[in-house]
């Protein structure tokens, strides 16, 4: 039971543009093993999202899609904050912002 609401969509969205992203930095990167990694743990917490938060019809009773929604966001988010963090400490070390 996937959700087809406004704010679904956008989370759904987000899913495959940062997939798309790490895919093309795997192929693209210098840095291979790293986004190869990020790309596993990735597939892996998108796969448990959608079996167990999209997969439970019970989760979207009495008004537990806003739940469902905050949950799928979240690890996407979290994964975004930590490739940014990641991003700016290897630009600081490198003294591109001295």
């Amino acid at each position: 039971m996937f959700p087809t609401d406004s704010e679904f969509t956008v989370v759904y969205l987000v899913y495959i543009l940062v997939l798309f992203y790490l895919v093309y930095k795997y192929i693209k990167g210098k840095r291979k093993i790293y986004f190869r990694a990020n790309l596993i743990f990735y597939v892996g917490y998108t796969l448990f999202a959608s079996i167990f938060l999209y997969g439970n019809p019970e989760n979207f009773k009495g008004g537990g899609s806003l739940g469902v929604l905050v949950f799928s966001s979240a690890f996407v988010v979290i994964h975004i904050a930590i490739l940014l963090m990641v991003g700016f400490v290897r630009l600081f070390r490198k003294g591109l912002f001295w």
